[in-house]
């Protein structure tokens, strides 16, 4: 799942390709957010980074002792469609070389829709900062995690 880049699309896409790995686009499209939710139900699984939050919709919450924000859309789409949460890593380990880790699924409550949606990403943000905490060296972000918080 991403945002258009038109920079780096075409890169993107011939990747993409390559892997036979299908690409779901984030606009302004409304409806697009419903077809995330078809392709879950469907079992299709979806990739979205949850640690760097691309505009507002996202919450603090403490991350290495300080406060900082993550994107909420990876726990609202589990919930609408009804799924759990697989954090997956990437590590490098030497050049062209990585390692790839899945955790433990993280299922998103019912009852009151914040509070599902806050205890699930608190988990999920639990998660990274034991992972990332392991393995700090090789941790690439976009963007200081607490420059917006």
């Amino acid at each position: 799942v991403m945002y258009r880049n038109h920079a780096g699309d075409a890169m993107d896409l011939g990747v993409a390709r390559r892997g036979k790995v299908g690409q779901a686009w984030i606009d302004g499209d409304p409806f697009s957010m419903m077809e995330l939710v078809r392709s879950l139900r469907r079992g299709e699984i979806l990739a979205m980074l949850a640690d760097n939050p691309w505009d507002s919709r996202s919450m603090e919450l403490p991350f290495f002792g300080r406060p900082a924000r993550f994107p909420v859309g990876p726990v609202k789409l589990a919930r609408l469609a009804g799924v759990p949460i697989f954090p997956a890593f990437c590590t490098w380990t030497r050049p062209r070389e990585y390692e790839a880790t899945l955790c433990d699924p993280i299922e998103v409550g019912g009852g009151d829709p914040d509070t599902a949606d806050r205890e699930a990403l608190a988990t999920l943000v639990k998660v990274m900062e034991e992972f990332i905490g392991r393995n700090l060296p090789v941790w690439f972000n976009f963007e200081s995690a607490w420059g917006g918080a």
